[in-house]
């Protein structure tokens, strides 16, 4: 075979000698050009943009990683985003506030932050909350909760020291939307009496698939 998939590193042998596609199967010598018709010998193949040309790692499924600390283009698996607020913003108690948000274009990202709560001297939050959400300043629904659409971290105790910084991951959820949708970091905190809380964080998102 000569300027097909067959010469691209997304394929394999089989026992028999007969090349096939790792990602399609079913595709062998005979069909591998009409489904890749455009890569070329030493090329990356088209359809697989994230397997490198060169000799397949021994063992897996012969996908490799970079190593040259480059970002996955917009559109490619391994795309990743993230959205920070290092200033902060007040939390008044028992209120959700929004720290940050993320625009997302359409796909099936798996989405996470962190929330840095910092009271002020002398003030004793409670209870302290991060999670992701489609909605802003509000936290996500029990039906968001129960479907992987949102996701809440919730701290509560009264042993939480005075004055002292507190670090709340979200955890992961799933969005695989159609059409673009904005998630929010939405932090919340119950104070023990008067005062300020801080919320710090970020957000961030990477392409699954």
């Amino acid at each position: 075979m000569t300027e097909n998939c067959g010469n691209c590193w997304c394929s394999t042998a089989r026992a028999d000698g007969a090349l096939i596609c790792r990602r399609h199967p079913n595709l062998t010598d005979n069909n591998l050009a009409m489904r890749h018709p455009v890569v070329k010998a030493g090329d990356w193949c088209a359809d697989h943009i994230d397997i490198e040309s060169g000799p397949p790692p021994t063992g897996g499924n012969g996908t490799v990683g970079i190593t040259d600390g480059s970002e996955a283009p917009a559109g490619a698996i391994g795309e990743y985003h993230v959205v920070s607020n290092a200033t902060g913003l007040t939390l008044p108690t028992n209120t959700p506030k929004t720290v940050c948000s993320l625009a997302l274009t359409p796909g099936d990202w798996e989405i996470w932050g962190t929330i840095d709560f910092r009271p002020a001297a002398g003030v004793s939050p409670n209870a302290i909350a991060a999670a992701v959400s489609t909605h802003t300043d509000a936290l996500p629904t029990d039906t968001d909760l129960m479907t992987g659409v949102g996701v809440l971290n919730m701290f509560a105790t009264s042993a939480l020291t005075t004055g002292q910084r507190q670090v709340l991951m979200t955890g992961t959820c799933r969005s695989n939307a159609a059409t673009p949708l904005t998630v929010y970091l939405v932090g919340q905190t119950t104070l023990g009496g008067s005062g300020l809380l801080t919320g710090k964080g970020y957000i961030c998102a990477r392409r699954m698939r």
